[in-house]
């Protein structure tokens, strides 16, 4: 492990390659957001927020090195440490987020039902 905190760029780039080519979660990930999309007929650019966005997460600590230069040595293990010790946080909030999302997509699939069946919603 301490040598991925301490790992040059050409081994972080190929670890962050097998990593995202062989995660089963990025994988199914990407799956349901290409199923959504088919099943809403949705078009192909129809995913490029959902790509745009997973590529913004991905690219958060280059960007850091980019834009710190050598004060992202530094800072990047504060912002690693800071998120290992709140990393409830994160598990809170994403399952809140999911649970709304697919409440509003219940709620619109309920309305239209009761549309096409001349009910009172």
């Amino acid at each position: 492990m301490s040598r991925l905190q301490t790992a040059e760029p050409k081994f972080a780039l190929g670890l962050g390659v097998v990593l995202l080519g062989v995660f089963p979660t990025d994988i199914l990930t990407s799956i349901t957001a290409g199923l959504h999309v088919a099943r809403t007929n949705g078009s192909w650019w129809g995913c490029l927020p959902f790509v745009g966005l997973t590529m913004l997460f991905l690219a958060v600590p280059a960007l850091c090195v980019v834009f710190l230069g050598k004060e992202a040595k530094v800072v990047l293990p504060k912002i690693r440490d800071w998120m290992n010790s709140h990393a409830w946080v994160i598990s809170e909030i994403v399952p809140g987020v999911l649970r709304r999302a697919c409440d509003q997509q219940h709620r619109q699939g309920l309305a239209s039902i009761f549309r096409d069946l001349d009910c009172p919603g």
